[in-house]
């Protein structure tokens, strides 16, 4: 058995009324390992992909049963938004990278309620 991310569901895109801003969320990451010692680590980089965003993540777990699998939550507090764009997650497991997927980074328009701010 090797090791294998498991992606349950992903959401794409953040909307942020004002730019730089920030939210809070969580990440789930799942992995089906074996028997050893596993680093994880969740990385945010910028639309081309040659620049750190944020680092997220760096965890160290170990597995001492023949096959597992381990879950995580990871509270994301005071996520900054810096402008509307692209960005790629991307989730590694013992430096490798084993997926990666765009998040968009959008503005939401205010909807006023009454005609009255």
């Amino acid at each position: 058995m090797s090791e294998r991310p498991v992606l349950s569901g992903i959401f794409n895109r953040i909307k942020a009324i004002t730019y730089p801003s920030n939210i809070s969320f969580s990440i789930v990451t799942e992995w089906v390992v074996t028997e050893g010692a596993y680093k994880e680590e969740i990385k945010i980089l910028t639309d081309r992909k040659d620049e750190l965003y944020v680092d997220i993540l760096k965890r160290n777990f170990h597995c001492d049963k023949e096959f597992a699998v381990k879950r995580f939550l990871s509270p994301l507090k005071n996520f900054p938004l810096y402008r509307p764009g692209l960005v790629w997650f991307q989730a590694y497991l013992n430096e490798v990278l084993f997926t990666e997927f765009p998040l968009f980074l959008e503005t939401k328009v205010s909807r006023i309620i009454g005609g009255k701010k």
